[in-house]
């Protein structure tokens, strides 16, 4: 058996600027910039569909790229939204973190192991949509801020359940 030898190509270095622009977001955050965070979520989607493209016209993904793409998302699309989530609020939004971080690494796996659904889309709700939902929870929380705290913790749970469910399917754009 031969083993494949680790090489990056142009959507691999595509896939390193979105983990870049992650962590970006993660320093915005950091200095309070929830605004600027929420659009370099946004932008990381974005990203991620021009890479997704990419892959399409080009033929399939090298298994570097696989991997670095597995990584990014849970960067992009778990890490940043509950660091997000974490020094935006306190309390009971903290304390339902960790049920979205285990839904997400769940997520993630089960993709990687079944992809899409043939027919049908992803099974379960695509972590990316997380780099929507986030910022416009941010969006919600300055208009009703009196409920910032109650809408975070609705946010978490029921994105956590759609991301593990098998019954929600998402169609594949």
């Amino acid at each position: 058996m031969t083993q494949s030898k680790f090489s990056i190509d142009a959507e691999g270095y595509a896939v390193i600027g979105r983990l870049l622009l992650g962590l970006v977001g993660i320093f915005q955050v950091a200095i309070g910039g929830f605004f600027m965070a929420g659009l370099t979520m946004v932008l990381c989607v974005w990203v991620d569909a021009f890479i997704g493209l990419l892959a399409r016209r080009h033929g399939p993904k090298t298994p570097s790229t696989v991997a670095l793409e597995s990584y990014a998302d849970f960067f992009c699309f778990i890490i940043l939204p509950m660091y997000f989530a974490f020094l935006r609020e306190s309390g009971l939004a903290r304390l339902a973190l960790p049920v979205f971080l285990l839904a997400g690494v769940y997520r993630l796996a089960r993709f990687h192991v079944e992809g899409l659904v043939k027919g049908k889309g992803y099974l379960g709700l695509p972590t990316t949509y997380n780099g929507y939902l986030f910022p416009l929870y941010g969006i919600c929380g300055h208009f009703f801020p009196s409920y910032d705290n109650e809408l975070l913790v609705i946010l978490i749970l029921v994105v956590s359940y759609l991301m593990v469910s098998t019954r929600f399917v998402t169609p594949e754009i």
